[in-house]
């Protein structure tokens, strides 16, 4: 798989993974955070099934997070050290809190004080300068 095709699997693998965690959450029932189940408080029949299937979804979601890290950490190992052989400079830094610490756009654009539009703007040029190094 070339760079290009390895970026857009990225790109694909972070979309998916920031709409897991709210989920996992919202299959908790807590707003933010996954809570254990509590079986010693389940009373009656419909709600253990309700807490089995809140279970199964769990585990569902679970699974598929760790499928995404998976594919997400093979596809950093061929992005790494490209990214690391740029020089130092605002398209590096972009593709390292976008591909390298998995940030969304709009959190790499604050966390490196860019507007949102600029950071989107880096990203696209980096990842058509890592495509030229490939």
């Amino acid at each position: 798989m070339d760079i290009k095709a390895t970026l857009e699997k990225m790109h694909e693998v972070l979309r998916r993974l920031n709409t897991i965690g709210p989920k996992l959450a919202a299959a908790a029932g807590a707003p933010g955070e996954v809570r254990a189940v509590q079986f010693d408080r389940v009373r009656g029949g419909k709600r253990i099934i309700d807490a089995m299937n809140q279970l199964g979804e769990l585990e569902g979601l679970a699974a598929e997070q760790a499928e995404l890290l998976h594919i997400l950490d093979e596809c950093r190992a061929k992005v790494v050290p490209l990214i690391d052989a740029m020089p130092y400079g605002s398209h590096r830094l972009m593709l390292q809190l976008r591909y390298v610490h998995g940030m969304t756009v709009q959190a790499a654009a604050r966390s490196a004080g860019y507007e949102r539009r600029y950071a989107y703007k880096l990203l696209a040029e980096g990842e058509k300068r890592l495509a030229g190094v490939a």
